[in-house]
């Protein structure tokens, strides 16, 4: 993840030294204002973490965290590479966008401030996902893992809650035609439920599949169910494939 540090930091000297040019819209092709704003929040709470929490000296979690951010926004590094490239030749646009980042950081921290000052709980985070963590697949149906997450003496679910499924994925033999999926389902107490999905997208085993969870936060958790391996396509008979299924966490975040 240093291309995206160092991405941003070029991002910075060269917006500096460029003179201003005529406003331009921003290209379909470049993430739009709203989203830069909301990235680079991300990026620089991040890069808070990492001068406060010494993030910066484990490289591991430190790039999780930034994987995690292209992620949740659904964008790839080349995608951030070329719009961070944009903006720095368009200045007046990309001071627009930092006036709004500004007050969104200092909320933030005056956040932070008070919550120490109140004696306030950091985020809570827990690994929730009390099954085996490595699957092996000789065939494929549409439901391939199904799980269920219910409240027991260590699991409770409160509002606000949000969660992060990880989990990596090895295959062989899977036909190109089908789309396979991480889902959970998010059962509330009102009986109504909210489904979550991730298209698995690369069969690299050394790439981290992300699904992050994000329930409404006025409704509370009853169970969550989902699966690890969902085929979208309905078919009628097993597809023989070799599929490896493994480092799952559900990790719980409590506010």
């Amino acid at each position: 993840m240093k291309s995206l540090i160092f991405v941003l930091s070029l991002f910075f000297v060269t917006s500096t030294f460029l003179s201003c040019t005529k406003e331009e819209r921003v290209p379909s092709s470049v993430i739009s204002e709203e989203k830069m704003v909301d990235i680079l929040v991300d990026v620089h709470m991040v890069e808070a973490m990492a001068r406060h929490n010494q993030l910066k000296d484990n490289n591991q979690r430190a790039n999780m965290y930034y994987n995690y951010i292209l992620e949740k926004h659904n964008i790839t590094l080349n995608q951030l590479d070329s719009s961070i490239s944009w903006y720095a030749k368009h200045p007046t646009t990309y001071i627009r966008v930092y006036d709004q980042i500004i007050p969104r950081l200092e909320h933030s921290l005056e956040m932070v401030r008070t919550n120490a000052n109140t004696g306030g709980q950091a985020l809570r985070t827990l690994d929730i996902w009390e099954k085996k963590n490595e699957y092996q697949l000789t065939s494929l149906q549409n439901s391939n893992v199904p799980f269920r997450i219910e409240e027991n003496s260590t699991i409770r679910f409160s509002l606000g809650d949000e969660f992060v499924l990880k989990t990596k994925f090895s295959c062989k033999n899977v036909p190109s035609s089908l789309q396979l999926v991480m889902q959970v389902k998010i059962h509330f107490t009102d009986s109504t439920e909210s489904i979550f999905e991730k298209k698995i997208v690369t069969t690299n085993p050394d790439f981290e599949q992300i699904l992050r969870i994000q329930p409404d936060s006025k409704k509370q958790i009853a169970m969550i169910s989902g699966d690890l391996c969902y085929l979208i396509d309905k078919i009628d008979n097993p597809i023989p494939i070799e599929i490896r299924i493994f480092n799952v966490e559900m990790e719980q975040i409590t506010k």
